[in-house]
């Protein structure tokens, strides 16, 4: 199945469709490497580090010209495992597993490793990581979790980050202090630190409040009164002189509008 697997991707690399640099060189051994170490022990892991791997292979990722733009997810786990070498397997796993929910890459498997390793051992992530890695947990278990209780518990830290995160990002790159402008004139972007590993909103293209809202409406499906309430307090925070809306008007980027 797996050569069957290589061989329809040798096709889709072929053309650009999947990754930027030659499949057998990197993926026949990567995607045997993540299934090893989902294997090991919490302590095993922690007690491993992310070994070296050929820095060439790295430079055959062209940088996207569009960074809205998802990278080939063989791409994406040989950046963030470059990115790690040297440090704990442990970090590495935990943020593989993240990319594969985000990509919805067999998480049928590969999430309820994700969610063993979390339950087990949230104390040491707690004291480990920062808000953003903190938050992206969260978000991975309100994609994937069969859990309502929670999906509902991990969307109330994205509701709570993101607002926070959307007005840090306006109180900074609004363009004086006047909120009256219609819309408001913000200045031009740059990546900037807020607080404890949160970084700005990308005004005018960024996918944090779609992403958010999409998982909101997926969690409210059930029609009950409060999935009601919070859709309708959903849509007027849209629809009055909020951060989303204001940030909302001046979006634009089809794909992530909301």
């Amino acid at each position: 199945m797996r050569k069957i697997k290589y061989f329809l991707e040798s096709l889709l690399s072929k053309y650009n469709l999947l990754s930027t640099h030659p499949l057998h060189e990197v993926e026949a051994n990567i995607f045997d490497e993540i299934d090893s170490l989902c294997k090991l022990s919490f302590h095993e892991l922690i007690n491993t580090s992310v070994a070296s791997i050929d820095i060439h292979l790295y430079n055959n990722i062209k940088p996207l010209d569009d960074i809205r733009i998802r990278r080939p997810l063989i791409d994406e786990i040989y950046k963030t495992r470059l990115e790690l070498v040297g440090r704990s397997n442990i970090i590495y796993i935990m943020r593989v597993m993240i990319v594969f929910s985000r990509r919805n890459y067999n998480t049928n498997y590969y999430y309820p490793i994700f969610n063993n390793l979390i339950l087990r051992n949230i104390d040491y992530f707690l004291n480990i990581l920062d808000s953003r890695w903190l938050l992206s947990i969260a978000d991975t278990i309100s994609e994937s979790s069969q859990d309502e209780t929670e999906r509902a518990k991990a969307l109330a830290c994205a509701l709570l980050m993101t607002t926070i995160k959307l007005y840090e990002t306006e109180r900074r790159f609004i363009e004086g202090i006047d909120f009256n402008d219609a819309p408001p004139r913000y200045r031009e972007h740059t990546w900037t630190h807020l607080f404890d590993g949160m970084y700005s909103y990308w005004i005018g293209n960024g996918d944090a409040p779609v992403n958010m809202i999409r998982r909101l409406q997926k969690l409210c499906a059930n029609n009950s009164p409060s999935s009601k309430i919070l859709l309708e307090l959903v849509n007027r925070v849209n629809n009055n002189d909020t951060v989303y809306s204001r940030f909302k008007n001046v979006h634009k980027y089809n794909n992530t509008q909301w």
